[in-house]
């Protein structure tokens, strides 16, 4: 009988742990504090004679789009993915 609360506890504890893992993936890739300007800027800064070129021949701003972990900016020409953490790839 002992045996088996140790194994029900145990089974309590990795659910737990489980949950507590979903929920901070869940958090990864949904970005919620990056907004739409921020990730604009930061594409900008990292490759502004491109963009500046490619807005120019779409005529029109970059479209940034929610991916998970991460965000797609991008026109007719070009495209990049910003991370979760700040990186433009």
């Amino acid at each position: 009988m002992d045996n088996t609360i140790r194994k029900s506890n145990m089974n309590k504890k990795i659910l737990i742990g489980i949950g507590i893992l979903a929920v901070i993936v869940s958090i990864f890739a949904w970005a919620p504090r990056m907004d739409d300007k921020a990730v604009y800027d930061k594409v900008v800064q990292h490759d502004s004679e491109r963009v500046k070129i490619a807005e120019n021949i779409c005529g029109g701003q970059l479209e940034v789009s929610w991916i998970p972990f991460g965000r797609f900016v991008s026109n007719c020409e070009i495209g990049y993915f910003v991370t979760f953490w700040g990186k433009v790839i």
